[in-house]
């Protein structure tokens, strides 16, 4: 019998101990510099709660830090887009909640457009303009409440068009600081 297959394997178990103890080191790192990245933002429990346990994130690098915000405040974003869109297709709306969906649906549309530009901007290391990119997130939910609150509607996804504003408000305030 060899003992090439059972060195194989133990090689293979340490390689597998050793990823795995790397990242039980890093994790606490990570976690900490969520909470302190954070706490220089207005939404400090939103912030948290959305990259606390994020593994994607690395602990060493405040700019992937922010660009993994925007790409949440993008998905949050694209989500609001799409309900908007679907919602618009229901049978017996009033006119005034058609008008206030397709509102939403452009501003949104547009907060989209506005965060992928404010990632390219952050990789050229353009930060005054990534910060006027990302605040157009700001923009389409407070654009599209604006909106619902004028026709007088009660709008549908107003949770998460809160979400967004207050992500899109953590990126702004994280890209403020480079």
């Amino acid at each position: 019998m060899s003992t090439l297959p059972l060195k194989f394997l133990l090689v293979l178990f340490f390689q597998f101990f050793m990823s795995q103890s790397s990242n039980i080191e890093i994790l606490p790192k990570v976690k900490e510099m969520v909470r302190d990245s954070c706490k220089q933002t207005r939404n400090y429990n939103q912030c948290v709660d959305a990259l606390e346990n994020d593994t994607s994130i690395r602990y060493d690098d405040q700019v992937s830090f922010t660009k993994r915000i925007l790409e949440v405040t993008m998905a949050t974003a694209n989500e609001l887009h799409r309900e908007s869109n679907s919602w618009k297709q229901k049978s017996g709306l009033e006119e005034k909640m058609i008008q206030a969906l397709e509102t939403c649906s452009s501003e949104y549309g547009e907060a989209l457009d506005g965060l992928k530009q404010a990632i390219q901007a952050m990789d050229s290391k353009d930060y005054k303009t990534a910060y006027s990119y990302a605040g157009r997130a700001i923009n389409a939910a407070d654009g599209c409440t604006q909106e619902f609150e004028e026709s007088q509607q009660k709008m549908p996804f107003a949770e998460n068009n809160e979400v967004l504003n207050q992500m899109a408000t953590v990126a702004v305030d994280l890209i403020s600081l480079f």
